[in-house]
């Protein structure tokens, strides 16, 4: 009697490690598509968010008829020590972005802190509101902590050391700040001299606690931005450049190194301060305290300015409220005509 054979079907040993190995090349190839796709609607957020504060800033303008002050002057003034409230554009525009109610928590009478110009606004309310995280003002494409200590060191004048004289207290992030134009914010030891060059002169803040203006106060008007310091309210008529032709806000992710390190937080990033919620445009874009030659290093936020966790760029909203996404290599002339009001260049962004 014979046996029929039975014919077994299957896999080789090599036909499945082909399988395997085709399925890895795919899978390799999806990943960063799936990245991709992620970041596009990140960068598609963070837009819309830019999209809302050029909205709120407009309608402060319309309500007002300024646009949202830098350490608000109107608000306290208390002898002996003549303490203002000092607070930022940020702030002010709560109300226009659907948070009235935590704006209304604001006591702006009772004005605290060691200081006249720095963290004065420090009672109870304030820690509250100051540490509560506003979704519109973080770009979701950034990794960083959304809350951040404060509670470094201190110089005599109660101010952070080593540069860092913008949050000394628990507070959030902000990822957006309004624009003081093309000139230094704070001291000039940041050590990037790349753009600054291009004009003639010492053009930045001075170094006493004041901030006031060191020069010809014409040269101060063509390199100002919207935001200020101490912002008395500029008016559209103020942006003599034309406002579809200035930045009014930017990107700054507010790195303590670079933007190879970018879940490290400087500790500079609040949106309730006047200190944090403006800078300058005067540095190139995506630079970090780590990365300028003669800097002062890690955490120094005097060299931090135009920065995104975008690849190729950051996004800009212009003084008419619209968004642009701008890449890190604009040109430097270009970026110095968007940054001032009344500068007089005829560029316009690419």
């Amino acid at each position: 009697m014979f046996r029929r054979s039975v014919r077994r079907t299957g896999f080789t040993l090599v036909e499945l490690l082909v399988v395997i190995a085709i399925i890895g090349i795919l899978v390799g190839l999806l990943l960063p598509a799936v990245q991709a796709a992620r970041e596009a609607a990140r960068r598609m957020q963070c837009g819309n968010n830019c999209k809302q504060l050029g909205l709120a800033i407009h309608n402060y303008l319309d309500t007002y008829r300024h646009l949202p002050l830098q350490r608000d002057l109107t608000k306290a003034s208390v002898a002996p020590t003549n303490q203002f409230t000092c607070v930022s554009w940020m702030t002010g525009i709560l109300p226009f972005i659907e948070q009235g109610p935590l704006y209304e928590q604001l006591d702006f009478e009772t004005v605290m802190g060691a200081s006249a110009w720095h963290g004065s606004l420090d009672n109870a309310p304030a820690r509250i509101v100051r540490d509560t995280v506003i979704p519109g003002y973080l770009c979701p494409s950034n990794p960083q902590p959304e809350h951040f200590q404060g509670g470094a060191a201190r110089d005599t004048q109660d101010v952070l050391v080593n540069g860092n004289a913008r949050a000394s207290f628990n507070t959030t992030r902000t990822d957006y700040v309004g624009n003081m134009g093309f000139i230094w914010s704070g001291w000039k030891d940041c050590g990037d001299t790349s753009l600054a060059g291009i004009v003639a002169g010492d053009e930045w803040v001075e170094s006493g606690r004041e901030f006031g203006w060191q020069g010809d106060a014409g040269r101060l008007q063509r390199l100002k931005g919207p935001f200020w310091y101490r912002n008395a309210g500029c008016d559209d008529a103020d942006f003599v450049d034309g406002m579809s032709n200035t930045i009014a806000v930017f990107e700054n992710h507010s790195w303590a190194s670079s933007k190879a390190k970018p879940n490290m937080i400087n500790k500079q990033a609040s949106w309730f301060f006047p200190f944090t919620a403006a800078d300058s445009l005067i540095k190139t874009m995506n630079t970090g305290p780590e990365t300028i030659p003669g800097g002062n290093g890690y955490e120094d936020g005097r060299c931090n300015s135009w920065s995104s966790t975008h690849p190729g760029g950051a996004q800009a909203v212009m003084g008419d409220g619209s968004v642009r996404f701008v890449g890190e290599t604009v040109d430097v002339l270009v970026q110095m005509g968007m940054a001032t009001m009344s500068g007089g260049e005829s560029v316009q962004l690419p």
